[in-house]
């Protein structure tokens, strides 16, 4: 009889640390006699949705499906049956509930199978009630202010866009009337620098792209196709581009697009001087974690006594500072043509 009681003392203690545990979290509970289809809730379990308990009766299953939001009750119905089935360990889910004042309250239900009959049909489930208004809200209002700021974003892009363009029609316009060769050859140069920015806005702004990760094989085929249509005049030249499926975010994009600009343009002014044909090679691989982008042609190459490491020319430098911008490096390799390779992390 001693045991007896010192075991119903301590089922009590265990019982009331459970309802102390339970009270602390601010959980309303539940037990559903799946057979009868009865339901027991805690007064929490009302006061979540703003009532009391004597304003809920009939306390049954009708009671909860009631106040569930209609979109939700399906996708519950279907996590609970999984439970029920035993296909599932566990019932969790996330739905609306109807308050008294007329809102929508975001719930977490969580819950278990209890107990089962001989034949393995649920007898009880016990489950609790989570109030998760406050986060889901929460959620919502930084989804709405990030899509907020990927239109904001978007719109600042496509007003880049529109002014690229019109320094472009500028530029080009200004080329027509020009007669000095020196200050024809400049303003193309300018328009294609302006070009190589303007194609990655349109990248930026297709269908679909995430303005934070941009194909490259796309971006810079165009550019290659902008810049050798500079040079109508110049000898037939082919370009082969092997790029590989790599993304970038247009802080590294731009620049690579810079450099592509720079070394195009050197190769289709200086590298098939007096040639009726040429070619040139774009490539870009992934080695190690790096970049490994190279620009080659099979023109006359450096003069001889051009250091590319120390050149004053504008292009020339412009490339090594941005691939030194890009946390890489620039090497410049001359003989039967030029071949120029930046390295950069990704």
């Amino acid at each position: 009889m001693e045991k007896a009681g010192l075991a119903e003392q301590e089922l009590r203690h265990e019982r009331e640390r459970l309802q102390f545990i339970i009270d602390g979290a601010g959980l309303g509970t539940w037990e559903w006699d799946v057979r009868t289809n009865r339901t027991v809730f805690n007064e929490t379990w009302a006061a979540m949705l703003g009532y009391t308990l004597a304003e809920l009766t009939p306390y049954d299953y009708s009671t909860w499906v009631r106040l569930v939001h209609p979109d939700d009750l399906v996708h519950a119905e279907a996590a609970l049956d999984e439970c029920i089935s035993g296909r599932a360990p566990s019932y969790e889910c996330e739905f609306r509930m109807l308050n008294k004042q007329g809102r929508w309250v975001w719930i977490l239900d969580q819950g278990r199978v209890m107990t089962r009959d001989p034949e393995g049909r649920p007898s009880l489930m016990f489950g609790t009630h989570t109030n998760i208004d406050r986060i889901k809200r929460t959620e919502e209002d930084l989804r709405r202010g990030l899509e907020e700021k990927d239109l904001l974003l978007r719109e600042t892009h496509h007003r880049i866009k529109n002014n690229l363009a019109s320094i472009a029609s500028l530029l080009s316009l200004q080329s027509g009337y020009v007669e000095s060769p020196e200050v024809h050859s400049a303003l193309n140069e300018a328009l294609g620098r302006v070009r190589s920015m303007q194609a990655l806005y349109t990248k930026m702004l297709s269908a679909g792209q995430d303005v934070r990760a941009v194909s490259v094989p796309g971006y810079l085929a165009d550019i290659a196709d902008s810049v050798t249509g500079l040079f109508p005049s110049t000898a037939e030249v082919s370009v082969e581009k092997r790029l590989a499926p790599l993304s970038l975010d247009a802080k590294k994009l731009l620049p690579l697009g810079i450099i592509l600009n720079e070394l195009l343009t050197n190769a289709m002014k200086y590298a098939f001087q007096g040639r009726k044909t040429g070619r040139i090679e774009i490539s870009l691989e992934l080695r190690e974690g790096r970049a490994v982008f190279s620009v080659g042609d099979d023109g006359t190459g450096l003069p001889p006594d051009l250091d590319p490491a120390v050149s004053p020319g504008f292009g020339l430098t412009l490339v090594r500072i941005i691939s030194e911008q890009l946390g890489g490096s620039a090497r410049f390799e001359t003989g039967v043509g030029t071949r120029v390779t930046v390295e950069f992390p990704v």
